[in-house]
């Protein structure tokens, strides 16, 4: 069966129905998932023994991604890395170039350095946020929610936009939770932006995250704003009610993300 059937009318998938490629009605193949992309979706590697059987280096210096058949995570994965190909490859290349520094004295069970953790969690929980209005972006750094999703609800899904970007975060999101929550990464955007098609929408979120990716704008999980995924209008029904929002468990005070 088609898995897209079943996810059809969630909202984090909605910009990549598009990038669905899979001739056939059955779980895509590898060779369904790597047409297009720049990268090709290969069988995984159990037994890891060198610094180029590691999962990122696999990626750089061969452009090859372990990927599961059946397998939700990595076929949320697959479809991140056909929308959003030049900062996926960015990622992949911080990555790549901080396990370089360390080749030497790298074995498997090697703990990440900072700079690797930061690069993980961006692959597997970044949301991106389209945003047109400071004061929305300002009321998410400083985790006012009631402010946010209920006084300045009217017109929200018009001045901001959600972008599944993690591939962990897109599988969450077939099953969501109270407490699911994202990492977001600001993208201001023109009013313009809101009348393009998806697919100029897409390109344009992954040229701006590419550059900020290369050009060390985000240094640690703090440049990162936590995003209670389900308060955004659209996700969860309950959201639809202003008693949601006192869950302080979910929507919780917290630092002041750097701007």
């Amino acid at each position: 069966m088609n898995p897209f059937h079943s996810i059809s009318s969630n909202l984090a998938f909605q910009h990549l129905s598009s990038f669905w490629e899979c001739e056939t009605t059955e779980w895509p193949t590898r060779a369904d998932l790597s047409r297009g992309c720049r990268v090709r979706f290969v069988a995984p590697h159990e037994d890891k023994k060198t610094f180029s059987d590691h999962y990122e280096v696999r990626i750089a210096e061969r452009k090859e991604v372990e990927t599961r058949l059946g397998c939700w995570h990595d076929l949320c994965n697959a479809l991140i890395w056909k929308a959003y190909p030049k900062s996926k490859w960015a990622l992949n290349q911080r990555y790549y170039k901080s396990l370089c520094k360390r080749k030497e004295e790298w074995s498997r069970s090697a703990r990440r350095s900072p700079e690797e953790d930061l690069c993980t969690v961006m692959n597997e929980n970044a949301v991106l946020i389209a945003y047109l209005d400071e004061q929305d972006k300002e009321l998410v750094q400083s985790f006012l929610w009631h402010e946010l999703f209920w006084q300045r609800r009217e017109g929200l899904a018009e001045r901001m936009e959600l972008f599944f970007w993690g591939h962990a975060l897109l599988e969450k999101s077939i099953h969501p939770y109270i407490g699911m929550t994202g990492h977001g990464i600001f993208i201001p955007v023109t009013k313009d932006f809101f009348a393009s098609s998806i697919r100029e929408r897409i390109e344009h979120m992954d040229t701006v995250l590419h550059n900020l990716i290369l050009g060390h704008s985000i240094f640690s999980a703090r440049d990162l704003s936590p995003f209670p995924i389900l308060g955004f209008p659209g996700f969860w029904n309950d959201a639809e009610n202003e008693s949601f929002y006192d869950n302080k468990w979910y929507f919780r005070t917290g630092r002041k993300v750097r701007n």
